[in-house]
């Protein structure tokens, strides 16, 4: 069957499709051999595929300014009780604690519940997170207080 209005029968533009695929499959492998031993391509098809659905999530009206001043909002609500931001709880919940009323007593009850809920799952995780990647001169102290803690003698 030919192609209507193109006039090209459809056996030619099936060779052609052939014939490029062949040649692109001949591309990649000269690329491949030229760069594959430096080039891990798995990784970087899933890498480009990663950033392109993230940045696909994005909306357009997206200001960095205000995204950045909104988390400093929240961090500095925290902070301003003793509750730094976390290495292992989510900045979700992070936010929502800095969204609640400002006293105190209400931020020291939401934080305390959440690093000792799931069996101080936070908790150790936190702790693990902290001496691992503490100096050695830093490793001590950080293991003395975390068993001072456990312990309940501080």
């Amino acid at each position: 069957m030919d192609n209507e209005g193109v006039g090209i029968p459809t056996v030619i533009n099936s060779e052609i499709l052939k014939k490029h695929r062949e040649l692109s499959e001949q591309y990649r492998k000269l690329i491949n051999s030229v760069f594959g031993n430096i080039i891990n391509f798995q990784a970087l098809a899933k890498l480009s595929d990663h950033v392109s659905s993230t940045f696909a999530n994005i909306p357009k009206n997206f200001d960095p300014n205000t995204f950045i001043q909104d988390r400093i909002s929240f961090i500095n609500s925290n902070t301003k009780y003793g509750w730094c931001m976390s290495a292992k709880m989510s900045f979700a919940r992070y936010r929502e604690i800095a969204r609640l009323e400002d006293k105190q007593e209400i931020r020291d009850s939401y934080f305390l519940e959440e690093f000792e809920k799931d069996k101080l799952t936070l908790y150790q995780q936190e702790k693990e997170y902290i001496i691992s990647t503490s100096d050695n001169d830093w490793r001590e102290f950080y293991e003395d207080l975390f068993f001072s803690f456990r312990s309940w003698k501080i």
